[in-house]
């Protein structure tokens, strides 16, 4: 109960949630429907006033604020009723919080080194550390264990909001004039859904796929991107939901559009690839840096660097089989399409990346969508190898044009396209 002070005993608060803890209520339903709680929101109204609106949603903010503290229908031991009420004072009058956002990155990479960089972090939790930080807002995980061979990518925000806002339940709808508009990030994508975006592009522009190649599965993907868990402060908002870590797949192999599936156990790596996640770390600092200044300038015309790049290298790992090479093909082509076909897209591309060998993948890479796009059998054709091709295709591309971009700020995309096309590009 860190995230609390303690303050004078409130006596009218009292009397309700004794009745609620006498209660004996066998379920949070039949909580909620009792008289006890629906006194004490007209108490909660009388004592704390103007900074509640009609339009409150009473029931909800308190069933959370009991779920943290352990409620009598949820614990067999509750807290003292004193304790409750010092605890739900405090609930109303504060407005700091603290939010993070956990993302399970699925596929353990061995030897992956804790780095912070600005708001993000990527780190593991040991399962005394999981259930810790879960039951302290309320929430028992069920397989701690499991969740703690993976990585997580961890995102921290601190804000300040006013009682109605903090419980705010509105379903936003589009008005008529949204009615037609598609969002890269949907329109009410909050702005901690989009750092944690950053930081997952960040990450997925390492180059993983030097990592490793085992011949007997064609590829080993760095990662899939799991569920987001939120952790907030905010005792009336709802709990952290359980990670359900069965949904995790690094024990489970096939090919990518099958049925077919064998067990696979944690990727062991290489000394030189040791090496090579030993650069992550600082890879990332750099990376974020770069792309922190890029960031400022892409949303002018002066920039080179398209922002649904990053939408799309988020999409494709995202998607698994045929979708994820489609996914990595349309990042291709928004670093450097220009409405003048595979080829001369494919030529710029080596050009861009000052490979040869380049164009020749690209527009194999083309090809196969082309030929799945228009009726082939996927699960016969696509292999792993293919996936990992196109992935490092796109990585490589995306990370080459955020380098441009922060090199030459002052260059548009059609004017660094020509210049890449003349090879004027140094």
């Amino acid at each position: 109960m860190s995230w609390f002070l303690c303050t004078k005993s409130n006596d009218p608060l009292s009397p309700c949630i004794r009745k609620l803890w006498k209660g004996r209520y066998q379920s949070e339903h039949a909580a909620r429907n009792s008289k006890a709680l629906k006194e004490l929101i007209n108490i909660c109204k009388s004592e704390f006033g103007p900074s509640i609106s009609a339009s409150w949603p009473h029931e909800y903010a308190l069933l959370n604020f009991f779920r943290r503290v352990g409620a009598s229908w949820i614990c067999p031991s509750p807290p003292d009723v004193d304790d409750v009420v010092r605890l739900l004072t405090k609930a109303f009058k504060k407005r700091r919080f603290a939010r993070m956002n956990l993302y399970p990155l699925d596929h353990p990479v061995e030897g992956l080194p804790d780095t912070r960089v600005d708001f993000w972090r990527v780190r593991r939790f040991s399962s005394e550390q999981l259930r810790k930080l879960f039951i302290a807002h309320g929430t028992v995980v069920s397989d701690v264990e499991r969740l703690s061979e993976f990585p997580f990518l961890v995102v921290h925000e601190i804000y300040e909001s006013d009682l109605n806002e903090r419980i705010s339940t509105k379903i936003r709808i589009p008005g008529l004039a949204d009615a037609e508009l598609v969002y890269p990030h949907g329109k009410y994508y909050s702005e901690l859904d989009r750092r944690a975006d950053r930081a997952l592009f960040t990450i997925l522009l390492f180059p993983w796929e030097d990592i490793v190649e085992n011949d007997s599965l064609g590829s080993w993907e760095p990662c899939f991107l799991g569920p987001r868990c939120t952790i907030n402060t905010d005792p009336f908002t709802t709990p952290p939901r359980d990670l359900d870590a069965s949904n995790f797949s690094y024990r489970i192999v096939g090919d990518p559009d099958g049925e077919f599936e064998i067990p696979m156990e944690k990727q062991v790596f290489h000394e030189s690839e040791r090496k090579l996640l030993k650069c992550f770390q600082e890879y990332s600092k750099i990376t974020w840096n770069i792309l922190d200044k890029v960031i400022g300038i892409r949303s002018t015309p002066k920039s080179c660097f398209n922002n649904l790049i990053e939408h799309f290298t988020l999409r494709s790992y995202r998607a698994q089989g045929f979708d994820q090479l489609l996914w990595n093909i349309v990042t291709i082509d928004s670093a450097m399409g220009n409405n003048d076909g595979t080829i001369k897209l494919a030529l710029r591309c080596s050009k861009l990346l000052r490979e040869n060998s380049i164009k020749g993948e690209i527009e194999i890479a083309y090809k196969l969508r082309s030929k799945y796009i228009h009726g082939a059998l996927i699960n016969e054709q696509l292999q792993l190898k293919d996936l990992r091709n196109a992935r490092r295709l796109a990585r490589r591309v995306a990370h080459e044009v955020l380098r441009l971009a922060a090199k030459y700020p002052a260059v548009d995309r059609r004017a660094m396209i020509e210049m890449i096309d003349r090879r004027a590009v140094p």
